[in-house]
């Protein structure tokens, strides 16, 4: 009768470790395709950024009407 009983208990922990790697592979999934959202958001604000500086053309040390000296 134990036999059945460690059996059962021995599926139950199967079935519950698979049901928590499935869990864990969708999660793994959803960070991966965040972090390729942030990489694309931060790859098209940083190219823009770097041309201000390479041209010059930002604002460092220059006043502009009405706002305070950088």
């Amino acid at each position: 009768m134990s036999s059945i009983v460690d059996s059962i208990e021995k599926e139950m922990k199967r079935r519950a470790y698979e049901a928590a790697m499935a869990i864990l592979q969708s999660y793994q999934g959803q960070v991966h395709e965040a972090m390729e959202e942030f990489q694309g958001a931060f790859a098209a604000f940083i190219a823009p950024t770097m041309n201000l500086f390479r041209t010059g053309k930002g604002r460092r040390g220059k006043r502009m009407s009405g706002s305070m000296p950088i």
